[in-house]
This record gives structure tokens, sequence and C-alpha cells, in this order.
């Protein structure tokens, strides 16, 4: 296991731990072990497929249903991106990107307050573990499209939802 740090707090990078033989192989994404975080625990896990292209973010929910999420790449390359939007941040509104394969960095721990986005560089499968369950109401994001970040494929596909989420140059923090 190897791991990448940021200048955001709680946003840490690993790769997973993999062991192969003759029978097949055996990879952990993410253990406890690894960091200090401690507030993931379970409380939804699922799986996202994406066709090469396609941009889903930025999202994150707030409130009493504020979430950490852990995320593994299964399958494919994702140019994976984080916005913090903790207003007490010294990182407040700045962004921060990574590829992530399972030949790389493969998983990202992202802290409550962080929203989260990717583009599909390849189809890819992705795993969510989060903290909260989800909750429509508490769900909020911004235009993956207004924040500082240069996509790398030009042809995307966004949700109508993402289209239509504010620019970041709206957002201000949830009652």
């Amino acid at each position: 296991m190897s791991s990448s740090q940021t200048r955001f707090k709680g946003v840490e990078y690993y790769s997973s731990f993999l062991y192969e033989d003759k029978r097949g192989k055996f990879e952990k994404f993410f253990s406890q072990e690894w960091t200090d975080l401690t507030e993931v625990a379970a409380k939804e896990i699922f799986v996202s497929e994406s066709k090469v292209g396609t941009i889903r973010g930025m999202h994150l929910q707030v409130r009493e249903n504020a979430n950490a999420r852990i995320i593994s790449v299964l399958e494919g390359s994702v140019f994976d991106v984080v916005i913090d939007l903790r207003s007490e941040s010294p990182t407040y509104k700045q962004v921060y990107s990574k590829i992530l394969s399972p030949r790389t960095l493969s998983t990202v721990l992202v802290p409550k307050g962080v929203a989260h986005g990717f583009q599909a560089l390849e189809n890819s499968k992705m795993l969510y573990i989060s903290s909260a369950t989800y909750d429509p109401i508490n769900d909020v994001g911004v235009n993956p499209i207004s924040i500082s970040v240069n996509w790398p494929l030009s042809d995307y596909i966004l949700s109508d939802r993402d289209e239509h989420l504010p620019p970041v140059s709206l957002w201000a923090d949830p009652i």
C-alpha cells in the first residue's frame, strides 16, 4: 500500500493492497489503519459504471446527512477531482485532481464538506462507501464545468442534474 497526501485536510489517495497467486487475486482497497480519519463507517455501499467522457460531480451531502466517502476505481481510469467546500478550511474552494486506476493510486478518502467528481478516461467502474445514507434533500453540489479544472476530454457527457447545479462562485454553506 502506498499513499499520497494532499494539502486538503482529510483528502488522501491510496493504492490498494494486492496479493496474487495461482488461485487468483485478493485486493484490499482501504483499511482504517491507513489513516487517522475516523469519520467513515459504512452506511451505504454502491457501484457506478461510467462511459468514457462522462463527468460525474461535483457532489456532497450536507447537514445531518453530511458524509465522508471512500471511493475506489475497480475498472478503467478516471480523472478524479475534489473541491473543498468547508468555509473554515484554508483550502476553501480550491481544487485538487489526480488520475486514478487499478494500476496506480485507486482509492480516495473524501471527508465531509468536500465535493467529489470525476471524468471517465475510459469505461470505468467505481465502488463507493458512504458514512451516511443518501437523502435527496441534503444532496447538493456545484456545476463541474464551473470549477477551475481542465477536464481532459473535451467531448463529455454530463447529466441534466449536474449541468443545472449552481456554479462554484454562488456556493454558500448550507444552513
